[in-house]
């Protein structure tokens, strides 16, 4: 099995144009998950860091990782963070990627995906899988896992299934005890 390599992505907000002037901390949880748990590469890419990231430049930087991860032999994952202000910039930069490199995976959560995964999933299909409520168990066991039985043995996670949406139970909070 390829390595994975995942880009996790904070996309600009346009519609607030709110500066945080740090990194999304829910990114930082998964990453953290993902390299002590999995020793998954994992880059996050805040990009609101300094004011909205011009979106050409993104999809740019997006596209540049995923052509990079592929010429080494691995298997490419785009991580996307939405919140409802965001979800169609989210969404367009799906759509870029998909456009370019069909095979990459997309996989979007967050508050809106937590709660609007059916629609985003029916709508935007270039979103692969959406992760609802707290991600980190959710997403490790979605990248560890053999692809083809993800939709039936995660949970928290939706997707498409052959012919039809796929949403699995939901997980329980992980709470402040170690995984």
């Amino acid at each position: 099995m390829q390595p994975v390599e995942l880009l996790l992505i904070s996309p600009p907000d346009y519609a607030t144009r709110e500066f945080r002037g740090a990194q999304p901390l829910g990114l930082a949880y998964l990453a953290a998950v993902l390299r002590e748990y999995a020793a998954i590469p994992c880059r996050i890419h805040d990009a609101n860091v300094n004011g909205p990231q011009p979106f050409d430049d993104l999809v740019q930087e997006t596209l540049a990782f995923v052509a990079t991860s592929q010429a080494a032999g691995g298997r490419p994952v785009v991580g996307i963070s939405a919140v409802s202000q965001m979800i169609h910039t989210a969404a367009k930069l799906a759509d870029a990627v998909k456009a370019v490199h069909p095979d990459a995976l997309i996989i979007m959560g967050g508050y809106h995906p937590t709660f609007a995964h059916r629609e985003i999933l029916q709508d935007f299909p270039a979103v692969d899988l959406c992760v609802r409520g707290e991600g980190e168990l959710t997403l490790l066991e979605t990248l560890l896992g053999d692809s083809a039985h993800r939709l039936i043995t995660v949970t928290g996670l939706g997707g498409m299934g052959k012919t039809h949406l796929v949403v699995t139970a939901a997980r329980r909070m992980v709470g402040s005890t170690r995984f």
